[in-house]
């Protein structure tokens, strides 16, 4: 078993250019393959590919957002895929709560 389950893991399933990839049965043997290694990884990356198109899964869920139509290099889909954005929300609750204990319970004023 991997050290670091965080790290994702990377399938890539290429097939003959002339296999439409937009069909249900392969769909169906990625997400049997990324199902096998989710018992290992955390985060599975399965790459379909067929010399023209490609299909990104993230786990069991097929990215459907602006991707790179070439096939790319690991660090691309593990950026991709990793890449979370700032949680705005939560840096504001934080603040706030360092703002609330520094004023009442230091008696800081001018925060």
């Amino acid at each position: 078993m991997p050290e670091d389950r965080s790290v994702p893991a990377i399938i890539l399933e290429a097939k003959n250019s002339g296999i439409d990839i937009s069909k249900q049965d392969c769909t169906a043997e990625i997400i049997k393959n990324i199902d096998i290694v989710m018992t290992k990884y955390k985060v599975v990356i399965g790459i379909l590919y067929n010399g023209y198109f490609i299909r990104v899964f993230k786990n069991h869920d097929e990215i459907t957002k602006q991707i790179s139509s070439k096939l790319e290099n690991k660090k691309y889909y593990i950026k991709y895929c990793t890449d979370t954005g700032l949680d705005i929300k939560s840096i504001k609750d934080i603040t706030m709560r360092i703002n609330n204990n520094l004023h009442f319970k230091f008696g800081m004023q001018n925060l």
